[in-house]
């Protein structure tokens, strides 16, 4: 991931996250248990996404690699 460090700074913007890489399935579902108090309070916010569902999903990464997508996109199976 890349982005402007002199736009971050300027818009107060916080970066929080954590290298899922290196942990467990176990790890991380504790890691997003103990977040979940700042979620329900408010304090913390999760991104605006958009749901695509998945037989569109070639559409969506060419919309993600041409610069387009207006926001974070989450593939979504079929109903």
């Amino acid at each position: 991931m890349s982005f402007s460090l002199v736009d971050f700074y300027h818009n107060l913007s916080r970066l929080i996250g954590f290298d899922s890489y290196s942990y467990t399935a176990r790890d991380t579902a504790e890691i997003l248990d103990e977040l979940r108090g700042g979620f329900e309070s408010g304090s913390l916010t999760a991104p605006h996404v958009k749901a695509v569902p998945l037989a569109d999903a070639v559409a969506a990464y060419r919309d993600v690699a041409g610069g387009r997508a207006e926001t974070k996109l989450v593939l979504i199976p079929a109903a």
